[in-house]
């Protein structure tokens, strides 16, 4: 209750608010500063919005849109072994996604936005950082980005397990520039048609080799999951 007070009464951006909470017996604490974040954790945590059916044996992750790190602890739980990559371009979030990372090991978080190709781009910062994006509206500030076939050279990753992908219309550029997408095993991410450049019938062909599961959650969002037949 006090999460949303605190944005109706304009104080939103305050010292975070820790939580404690239990997921698959174990306990778990992350900091929260806002309704989106609340709403974040849990649509993933709770909801499980990542969780791909049928997925086994996960190695390495690669979390894009990490936001305040929900998904990151999420698939620490869910995959205890596994290395686990996290890009967050937004750097109010980063900070908080730091805080919500740092008790767990084998996880890296990196500032850079993906994009179809490396170099500097204008990232635009939402006051709902949820819609924080490259072709998004709100306050500017340059950001690094990289391309998925670059950062799969600079981590030594032979092969993607599970691949999260939520970078608010970014996604259509992110795969279409990737020549490693057979080293991928599974995707789970959101869609969101009206951001990316191309139709989603496009962006699905994309995926051509992958089983589909889609669920439009609105208009504007809809989440994927995609598994290597």
């Amino acid at each position: 209750m006090w999460v949303p007070l605190r944005a109706h009464l304009g104080i939103s951006r305050a010292r975070p608010i820790s939580l404690t909470l239990v997921k698959d017996g174990r306990r778990l604490r992350m900091n929260v500063r806002d309704p989106a974040d609340l709403a974040t954790l849990g649509e993933v945590l709770l909801d499980e919005l990542y969780h791909v059916p049928d997925l086994r044996d996960v190695r390495t992750i690669v979390d894009l849109g990490s936001h305040i790190g929900c998904s990151i602890v999420f698939f620490r739980v869910r995959h205890p072994g596994a290395r686990i990559h996290g890009l967050e371009p937004d750097p109010r979030t980063f900070a908080e996604l730091r805080a919500n990372v740092a008790p767990f090991e084998g996880v890296t978080i990196d500032p850079r936005a993906v994009s179809g190709s490396g170099g500097e781009a204008t990232f635009y910062c939402s006051d709902n950082t949820l819609a924080s994006s490259l072709f998004g509206e709100g306050r500017p500030v340059p950001v690094r980005t990289v391309g998925l076939d670059a950062l799969m050279d600079e981590l030594g990753l032979e092969q993607i397990d599970l691949l999260k992908l939520d970078v608010e219309g970014a996604e259509y550029d992110a795969l279409a520039a990737m020549t490693r997408l057979d080293a991928v095993r599974a995707i789970a991410g959101e869609l969101h048609p009206h951001l990316i450049r191309h139709s989603a019938d496009d962006f699905f062909e994309l995926l051509r080799d992958y089983r589909i599961w889609i669920d439009c959650l609105s208009p504007t969002s809809w989440q994927f999951h995609a598994l290597r037949a």
